[in-house]
């Protein structure tokens, strides 16, 4: 497969084709060097000796795509799954508080209700009984939550994507390689956005560097601190409930 100066190409069907332990679930290539290329995709760094480019009688220049083995990728996910989790079971904590419920029962109530059903169960009934200070602080935590839900949602549903960027060094093609964990949208607009290579609103919104996953999961974990500030003592005294006495007719 020669890739001309000024084309953009996808790896997919190649990468598709290769053995299952394959490190990166798709590889997309991106040809900016000014220079028509040859890709050869090595499924690891020792199985050559030299990673330097090579000119071909065709003129173009064969570039082995050396695909990274290391586990710092899962790593990283691994990390911002369990603040994650760290994060349900602050919202389970204070859903106990709102019932006066045992908090060994609620993961009965919790996988019921899914994500947006905790949320929607915490705001409607413990909001009320905060008092002011810690009421604005749960609002803005919930709307912050919210927010990071869809990403996480796509972060979670994704998979992992090795993006090629090759350009001029020194007169000769050079890769450069981006991890992503990267989630393809139903809109076929938007996911010929996230092939651009170029900085756009869905590439925002559906791919993930290893340095925005780890920025995230320190907002998760500031958010976590800010959840455990909230306890008992922001809570208003209950309010006296009226009991009606009910008298059986007939009895």
């Amino acid at each position: 497969m020669t890739v001309n100066a000024s084309s953009r190409q996808s790896f997919v069907e190649m990468v598709d084709r290769m053995a299952s332990n394959n490190p990166f679930h798709y590889v997309g290539l991106i040809n900016r060097s000014g220079h028509g290329i040859s890709p050869r995709m090595i499924p690891d760094v020792g199985a050559i000796p030299s990673q330097d480019p090579v000119l071909l009688p065709n003129g173009a220049f064969e570039i082995p795509i050396i695909q990274p083995r290391g586990e710092e990728r899962h790593a990283i996910l691994g990390i911002f799954l369990d603040e994650w989790s760290k994060l349900e079971m602050q919202v389970a904590r204070l859903l106990a508080l709102s019932l006066g419920s045992d908090p060994m029962e609620m993961p009965v109530l919790m996988n019921g209700l899914g994500s947006r059903g905790q949320r929607d169960a915490l705001t409607s009934l413990l909001l009320p009984r905060l008092k002011d200070g810690a009421a604005s602080k749960l609002q803005k935590i919930m709307e912050k939550i919210k927010a990071h839900t869809t990403r996480r949602n796509h972060i979670i549903h994704g998979y992992w994507y090795l993006e090629v960027v090759i350009t001029d060094r020194n007169g000769v093609p050079w890769p450069n390689y981006r991890q992503y964990r990267r989630y393809d949208p139903s809109d076929i607009a938007a996911r010929r956005q996230l092939d651009s290579g170029n900085e756009t609103q869905a590439r925002k919104n559906y791919m993930f560097s290893l340095s925005r996953i780890q920025a995230l999961s320190a907002e998760m974990q500031g958010l976590w601190h800010e959840f455990s500030s909230i306890t008992e003592r922001d809570t208003k005294p209950a309010p006296q409930r009226s009991v009606r006495k009910i008298t059986a007719v007939g009895g």
